[in-house]
């Protein structure tokens, strides 16, 4: 993470923010906290998660827990929560990858005239094998919100999205191969653009999406025929 931000009030202005890495927030990390971002540049931030130790990706450029923010007049551009792929000869269950852009728990943002632009969430693909009389099962991640993620709104937070574009972002489930009598199974892709999570009032005002997409993952079983996606 480029700026970890523990105290509130704080106003980044101006800045280019690029190729921040971390499991949490690759540009910006807030927790309990407020801030302002105004005419600022992310790009080229990741997220990245890890199956192996249970870690989720969590907002490739900027990651808000608890901590309302105004983002005015910025633009995001090819930002990624990604979980790299596992392949092993045990069951593995892959993480999954939360808000290419931002991810925010559980909300309260209000963002003015910005632009997301080639934004990704990738669940993570699982790739087992093994012998006939032994079961690897494959599980994998799913993708939420290209763009945006808004997640856990157990109680009732606001968000503005105004005068905003949303171009060519994407979500993606993870692929996923076993053998033999494991099942194999695909992670989902919820939101190209934004994925809300619960119900509480999101307005949107003047916005334009083109562009975006969202795509589960192909689950393949091998010697046998038990699979989803």
């Amino acid at each position: 993470t480029i700026f970890n931000v523990p105290e509130p009030g704080s106003v980044l202005d101006g800045f280019t923010v690029a190729n921040g890495q971390s499991h949490r927030g690759g540009g910006i990390r807030l927790e309990n906290s407020f801030m302002t971002v105004r005419n600022c540049i992310f790009e080229d931030n990741v997220a990245t998660g890890n199956a192996m130790e249970s870690i989720e990706a969590l907002g490739g450029a900027i990651f808000s827990l608890h901590s309302p923010m105004i983002i005015e007049n910025c633009t995001f551009r090819r930002n990624s929560a990604r979980v790299p792929s596992v392949t092993g000869t045990e069951s593995l269950t892959a993480t999954s990858a939360y808000g290419g852009g931002i991810y925010a728990q559980p909300g309260n943002g209000t963002f003015i005239d910005c632009i997301f632009d080639a934004n990704t969430a990738t669940g993570g693909a699982v790739f087992t094998q093994t012998s006939v009389n032994n079961t690897a099962h494959a599980i994998a991640g799913s993708g939420f919100g290209g763009a945006i993620c808004i997640w856990d709104r157990f109680f009732q937070t606001d968000d503005f999205i105004i005068n905003c574009q949303f171009l060519n972002n994407s979500a993606s489930g993870g692929d996923s191969k076993s053998y033999h009598q494991a099942d194999s199974h695909a992670g989902h892709a919820f939101g190209g653009a934004i994925y809300i999570d619960e119900s509480w009032d999101t307005t949107f005002e003047t916005c334009h999406f083109t562009g975006n997409t969202s795509q589960a993952g192909r689950a393949e079983k091998v010697g046998g025929n038990k699979s989803s996606c």
